[in-house]
């Protein structure tokens, strides 16, 4: 631990964010393990790629104690703090709603100019500004202005199909980003009302955890309802935001390789609770079911614990120093992606076969994710980067 920072979570974070640009890359291969992909919404199982956004969600609620403990501590009300909290998840729901929009479109030469001009756009709406070069307000403003600008014209210009003409855009399924404003929205906003308290941050990821149930509960009697997205989501950041309020209960009195062992202690009830639901529930990421909710959840927590023993028992963080820029600068790993695919379609460019299929695939996929980072690394240092 470092200040009020937890350098397993970083670690974490950083390794999440690396696996999702690597899964997310799969798509381009083939001849690869089926284990490492999506498992289809009405097949009880979940592969490798199941697990890296719900870990990722565990992540978001790992780190909403620390950052909302650490404004509070530089003095900020707490309506700052809610300011603060509605245009981060304002803006991920942003990104979300627009990249959800992109999936529908028909894969045209049009499209492909329109997610460049997606990705620009929402690059240019929530850089960084006090990092680059030369900023002044002005500068700023006017990044901002030509972000909103590029935005709006896609918006008035979006077209899901040749026979359809121009349509309004809509949520779908917001989209992984609005999954995640959605989420830490709900989350930071209780958190705020408990007051950091650990029994009541329990107590409610108790009833986000009925809810996802009551979701998957066929009954005349008692409707099944949602708050805007599944309860799932809830669920998993308020367990990460459990686990961060128990960790520091548990530094009071505990040393590094006592707090791991407990909490993969935790982690593997939570592996048991998720089969003992799979009985009732299969295992789907799609469905977001309870018993796949819980799984990631003692998952998340397992993996937590092994990174707190190697980072704070035997002091091991050089190791994932190339990835740093993964945890640190996430969304823009995020982003990169979206300018590479469509520059790639739209020159044709192609590797050749052997690149693009089995285990050669697979290195040339974790190379792609290697590369985003490093080069998001390379921004970061020249002052570039985003901030929401």
């Amino acid at each position: 631990m470092k200040g009020n920072r937890i350098i397993a979570i970083d670690i974490l974070r950083a390794l999440t964010m690396f696996f999702m640009l690597f899964v997310n890359d799969l798509w381009s291969l083939t001849n690869i393990p089926t284990w490492l992909l999506h498992t289809k919404a009405n097949e009880d199982g979940m592969g490798f790629s199941d697990v890296i956004f719900p870990l990722f969600l565990f992540i978001v609620g790992l780190s909403i104690p620390l950052a909302l403990q650490t404004r509070k501590g530089k003095g900020e009300s707490t309506v700052d703090m809610v300011k603060h909290i509605l245009s981060r998840a304002i803006a991920l729901i942003c990104m979300g709603f627009f990249m959800v929009n992109f999936e529908s479109m028909p894969k045209t030469n049009w499209a492909y100019l329109w997610e460049i001009g997606m990705a620009l756009g929402l690059s240019l709406l929530w850089l960084n500004h006090k990092r680059m070069p030369g900023n002044t307000d002005q500068r700023s403003r006017l990044f901002k202005g030509i972000g909103i600008f590029i935005l709006l014209m896609l918006a008035l210009n979006y077209t899901n199909g040749p026979d359809t003409g121009v349509v309004a855009l809509k949520p779908h399924w917001w989209g992984i980003l609005g999954l995640i404003g959605w989420s830490y929205l709900v989350v930071s906003l209780g958190y705020l009302l408990i007051q950091g308290s650990l029994w009541k941050a329990c107590m409610v990821f108790l009833i986000f955890h009925g809810l996802n149930i009551w979701e998957h509960t066929d009954s005349a009697h008692m409707p099944a309802f949602k708050i805007v997205i599944s309860a799932s989501n809830y669920s998993l950041v308020m367990a990460g935001a459990c686990a961060t309020l128990f960790m520091q209960r548990l530094r009071k009195k505990w040393k590094p390789t006592q707090i791991s062992g407990i909490l993969g202690a935790i982690g593997l009830v939570g592996i048991s609770y998720g089969f003992i639901l799979r009985k009732f529930y299969i295992l789907s990421k799609i469905w977001a079911t309870p018993s796949w909710t819980l799984l990631c959840i003692g998952i998340g927590l397992v993996c937590l614990a092994i990174l707190i023993y190697l980072t704070e028992t035997w002091g091991a963080v050089n190791w994932a120093k190339p990835i740093k820029a993964a945890g640190t600068a996430t969304l823009a790993c995020y982003l990169i992606p979206y300018f590479v695919y469509p520059l790639v379609a739209l020159t044709t460019l192609a590797l050749p076969e052997i690149l693009s299929a089995g285990w050669l695939g697979l290195l040339k996929s974790m190379v792609f994710a290697f590369l985003v980072v490093k080069s998001v690394e390379w921004l970061h240092g020249k002052g570039y980067s985003l901030k929401v």
